[in-house]
C-alpha cells in the first residue's frame, strides 16, 4: 500500500513539472489548427459556386391608371454564380441595390388572396442581368412569381382648411374670412383612400396680431403619403384690424311651435354685446344674428323658462354674449274658430 503511494505521489509530481511544456505544446496545437482552418478557408472561399441567395427587388413602374400601395420593394430568390467570398458577402446581408422592375403582364389573384396581382418573372430575366452586380452570374429565378398591391388611380377635388393659431394682442383681431387662393385642391390617389379625404389640412399658421394689416403667407398643403396634390402650396390672406364693443338689441325667434299654439316670451328681445372690427362697426347689424327659442325643449330647464340659443353671427365678430339666456313663456292654444285659450 505504501509503495502505491508512493507511486502516485512521484506521478503527481512530474505532472506538475511538465505542466508548462503541456500547456505551450496545447496553445502552439491550436494555433497550427487555426491557420490551416483559415488557409483552407480562403481557398475554398477563392472558387466559384452556384448557390441561391437572396435579392431585393424594387417595383417602380405599375401600369397606366394604376398606383403601388405597398413600398413596392420584395425579395426573390436567385441562384447566382460567383466566388466564394462574393456569395458569403451576400449571405451574409451584404448592401445589394434593388433590381428595379416595370410591372408586365400581371394578373389579379383570387379574392381570398393575401395580395391583390402577380406577375411572373420569367420575362424579367434581361432585366435581371442587365442590374445584378457584375460580381454575380445569373443561373437562374429560383422565385417564380412576384405578387404585389395595386390600386386604381382617381381624382377628386376637395376644400383646403386652415390650420390657424391666432393671439390677440391689445385691440386687434381678425376682421374678416380668410382667404385663400386657391381654395380647394386637387388629389389624386387611391379609390379607396381618396373616398375617406373630404378636405386638406395646410400647415400651421402661428400669428400674433399686433399690428392691424393683413397677414399674408405661402403655406404647405398636407396629406397622405400616397396622394398627390395640386397645387402643394396655398396663398393665405389673414385679416387684421382694431375693435371696438358694439351692443344690439335683438329679437328673440322661437322656432318648432305648433300651429295651434300662440305662444308669448318674455321679454321678446335680448341685449347682446360683442367685439367688431372697426371698419366694420356700421356694417354690424341685428339683422346678422338670430337667437332661437325651442318650443321642444320647453319643461328641460328646472325653473320653468325657456334657454335661449345664438344660431346665426357674423364671421367678423368675437366674444359674443347676450342677456337675459333664459326667458318666460306664456302658451295659448288657438280654436278652431280663431278664439284663444291658456
Amino acid at each position: 500500500m505504501d509503495e502505491h503511494k508512493h507511486i502516485v505521489k512521484q506521478f503527481n509530481s512530474l505532472i506538475e513539472r511538465k505542466k508548462p511544456q503541456l500547456r505551450a505544446r496545447l496553445l502552439h496545437g491550436i494555433i497550427f489548427l487555426f491557420i490551416s482552418t483559415t488557409l483552407w478557408l480562403l481557398m475554398k472561399l477563392g472558387h466559384e459556386y452556384t448557390t441561391a441567395i437572396t435579392y431585393p427587388v424594387e417595383i417602380t413602374t405599375p401600369p397606366e391608371g394604376f398606383m403601388l400601395v405597398d413600398d413596392g420593394t420584395k425579395r426573390v430568390q436567385l441562384r447566382v454564380k460567383a466566388q466564394g467570398f462574393t456569395l458569403l458577402r451576400y449571405k451574409m446581408g451584404g448592401d445589394a441595390t434593388p433590381i428595379r422592375l416595370s410591372v408586365g403582364d400581371y394578373h389579379a389573384s383570387g379574392p381570398n388572396a393575401r395580395f391583390g396581382y402577380y406577375m411572373t418573372l420569367r420575362g424579367q430575366i434581361p432585366a435581371f442581368r442587365a442590374q445584378l452586380n457584375s460580381e454575380l452570374e445569373l443561373v437562374g429565378l429560383t422565385t417564380d412569381t412576384l405578387r404585389f398591391h395595386m390600386a386604381r388611380v382617381v381624382a377628386k377635388r376637395v376644400p383646403i382648411r386652415l390650420e390657424l393659431d391666432l393671439t390677440q394682442a391689445g385691440q386687434i383681431m381678425q376682421s374678416g374670412p380668410v382667404l385663400l387662393n386657391p381654395d380647394s385642391v386637387s388629389i389624386t390617389g387611391p379609390a379607396a383612400l381618396l373616398d375617406t379625404i373630404t378636405h386638406i389640412y395646410t400647415a400651421r399658421l402661428a400669428i400674433s396680431a399686433s399690428t392691424p394689416q393683413n397677414v399674408t403667407h405661402t403655406l404647405r398643403l398636407l396629406g397622405p403619403e400616397q396622394i398627390s396634390l395640386s397645387p402643394q402650396n396655398v396663398e393665405v390672406s389673414v385679416p387684421l384690424d382694431r375693435f371696438t364693443e358694439i351692443a344690439l338689441s335683438i329679437p328673440i325667434t322661437p322656432v318648432n311651435v305648433p300651429s295651434d299654439v300662440d305662444l308669448t316670451l318674455l321679454p321678446e328681445n335680448v341685449e347682446l354685446i360683442c367685439n367688431v372690427p372697426v371698419g366694420q362697426y356700421f356694417n354690424t347689424q341685428p339683422e346678422q344674428f338670430r337667437v332661437e327659442c325651442d318650443y321642444v325643449e320647453r319643461g328641460t330647464v328646472a325653473n320653468g323658462k325657456m334657454r335661449l340659443k345664438l344660431t346665426e353671427q357674423p364671421q367678423h365678430v368675437s366674444r359674443v354674449m347676450f342677456s337675459p339666456q333664459f326667458v318666460d313663456y306664456f302658451v295659448k292654444k288657438c280654436t278652431a274658430k280663431g278664439q284663444g285659450k291658456l
